[in-house]
C-alpha cells in the first residue's frame, strides 16, 4: 500500500475535576492584575500545579453551562447530551424513572448510548475510574 500503515489511535484521556469555581484553577489567575490585592490573595490560596500543567498540555474545555450539583454535569458528558435530556438533579438510589422503560432507575437510561460505548465502538479500551455517578 502506497500510503503506508494507518497512524494509530491517539490516547483519550478525559479528565474531570468538579466542584471547582473558575478562580480555583491556576491557569485562570496567570493574566490578572498584579497590584490588585485581591488577587495577590487568590493567589497566595490556589495552587494547583498538577491540573495546570494537564490543561497546558492538553485541551481546556471552558465554556460550557453547568448545574449546581454534579450529576447533570457529569451525565451530560458521558452522553453528549444536554444534561436536561438525561438528569437534571442528584437522586437517591432508590428513586425509579417511571418514564425509562430499559431500566427503570435513576440516572442515564440505560438504552442511552454513551461515549464509552462510541469509543469502543471506535476500537478503543475504555476505563472509568474515580466518582462516575450520574443519578
Amino acid at each position: 500500500d502506497a500510503r503506508g500503515p494507518p497512524a494509530p489511535k491517539p490516547h483519550v484521556v478525559m479528565l474531570l475535576a468538579d466542584d471547582f469555581g473558575w478562580g480555583n484553577l491556576g491557569i485562570h489567575r496567570r493574566t490578572e492584575d498584579d497590584e490588585d490585592p485581591s488577587v495577590k490573595q487568590a493567589r497566595a490560596e490556589v495552587h494547583t500545579p498538577q491540573l495546570d500543567a494537564l490543561a497546558d498540555a492538553g485541551i481546556v474545555l471552558d465554556r460550557h453551562y453547568a448545574f449546581s450539583v454534579c450529576a447533570p454535569s457529569r451525565s451530560a458528558l458521558q452522553t453528549g447530551r444536554l444534561s436536561v435530556h438525561v438528569n437534571t438533579v442528584n437522586t437517591d438510589m432508590t428513586t425509579i424513572n417511571s418514564t425509562d422503560p430499559v431500566s427503570g432507575s435513576a440516572g442515564i437510561p440505560r438504552n442511552m448510548t454513551g461515549i464509552a460505548q462510541k469509543l469502543r465502538m471506535a476500537g478503543y479500551r475504555t476505563h472509568a475510574v474515580g466518582k462516575w455517578g450520574v443519578g
